[in-house]
């Protein structure tokens, strides 16, 4: 069927909608001068064969009779995995204010305002191991990690963490060029930001600190909400400007992957395109879009020094690892929401999700390619399932894999590269 179901539910009493449209392999230029000649204004996701656009009934049908179309969907709301189920701008604007932003900070799963229970992400390297790989100059130097998330401005390239670094920025529309949120900040820190000395005797420190570090905003608004075909698009972005690595810290509910443009995204890509995506927040059985797609890895989140998952971490048999996830303290960008609302000091915070999570596997994905590139190879998605099967815990559905450590990382370079 041309028209995902969802899709035809949507246009039940309604004008038109957005959506994704999917062409068949090497088509979409074909589609481009149908959607000129129905004066339609759209956007181009090449990698995908796949474009957005707002159509009306009418000219949804025109298009679907195509036969080059391979599937037309719901252009679906995607968020950060902090925000509630069903939270939308709709819902800021109707509680503005102080209102609106405790709201969101009922909803980082957090705020916890006493020190000791704050995880800096110098501990959470040590976790996993990460100190062993720097001591041993794996570091991610050479490799090109994007965020695709909330923030791209200078307020985030010039964190502290990110002092003599240059950071690749790109913002899908330009007219939401000043980061508001903070959320993407938190995470790219997470992965690349250097030694820093945030509060005296407190280190923060990201996973792997030498990455070339792109971000990507295509989460728009103020509370860290967009759309799934500027998701998409980010993502198609990211990959042009040549990255190895993708963090998703966002998503939605899972639907059928069948009816989800996201999910059908990400299974096209090629095998050494790596996404990690987090798993969401809903405490629910089953990991979110796109994690769910088979050619990401789904992460969920643990407390460190229990070594426990957390409740609110999704879980189900798609989950692949569970990484540090729970009051992590790391750089945010100054004077945006989360840096207001994550009982930290200005620029730095203290949150948890799945969010946090994502990013502590992301950066442990930098560190096994710079390793294995020594070795003239490059792992994929199924090399990082190969390497928890081997290497990590028997898999469940609540805890994947385990973690990934360093440890199981040389010890599949030992045992399969040398």
């Amino acid at each position: 069927m041309k028209i995902a179901s969802t899709l035809e539910n949507v246009f039940d009493g309604i004008i038109g909608a957005p959506v994704v449209i999917q062409t068949k392999k090497d088509f979409l230029s074909e589609l481009f001068p149908f959607l000129n000649q129905l004066n339609l204004s759209f956007r181009r996701m090449p990698l995908f064969n796949m474009a957005s656009a707002f159509l009306t009934r009418n000219t949804l049908d025109q298009i679907a009779d195509l036969d080059f179309i391979e599937k037309i969907y719901v252009d679906w709301p995607v968020k950060i995995p902090e925000l509630p189920i069903g939270f939308s701008i709709s819902d800021f604007v109707a509680h503005p204010g102080l209102l609106g932003l405790n709201m969101l900070q009922s909803n980082m799963r957090k705020r916890v305002e006493v020190r000791a229970e704050w995880i800096p992400t110098a501990e959470s390297r040590r976790y996993l191991g990460v100190d062993a790989a720097k001591r041993e100059g794996v570091t991610g130097f050479g490799v090109r990690v994007a965020v695709v998330d909330s923030d791209a401005s200078a307020r985030a390239a010039n964190h502290r963490q990110f002092m003599g670094k240059s950071v690749e920025r790109y913002t899908l529309r330009a007219a939401f060029q000043t980061d508001t949120n903070g959320h993407g900040t938190h995470v790219a820190t997470t992965i690349a930001g250097g030694l820093y000395q945030a509060i005296p005797n407190f280190y923060v420190e990201g996973i792997a600190p030498d990455v070339s570090l792109i971000m990507v905003k295509c989460l728009l608004t103020p509370l860290g909400a967009g759309s799934t075909s500027d998701c998409i698009e980010a993502v198609n972005l990211a990959f042009n400007k040549g990255a190895n690595v993708v963090n998703l810290s966002l998503g939605s509910e899972a639907t059928d992957p069948d009816e989800d443009p996201f999910v059908q995204a990400i299974n096209s890509l090629s095998p050494e395109k790596i996404v990690c995506a987090a798993s969401g927040n809903e405490g629910a059985t089953k990991v979110g879009s796109p994690a769910i797609a088979n050619n990401a890895l789904a992460i969920g989140a643990l407390k460190v020094r229990t070594g426990l998952k957390a409740d609110f971490s999704n879980s189900g048999p798609n989950l692949d690892f569970i990484m540090p996830g729970v009051n992590i303290f790391s750089g945010i960008a100054r004077e945006t929401l989360l840096d207001v609302t994550g009982g930290g000091p200005e620029g730095f915070s203290s949150l948890s999700g799945t969010s946090m999570a994502t990013p502590h596997m992301t950066g442990m994905v930098a560190l096994a390619i710079d390793l294995m590139k020594r070795y003239e190879f490059t792992p994929t998605v199924e090399t990082f399932r190969e390497i928890g099967k081997n290497y990590g815990e028997s898999h469940s559905q609540e805890y994947g894999y385990g973690p990934l450590t360093y440890d199981m990382i040389k010890q599949y370079v030992e045992e399969n590269l040398t």
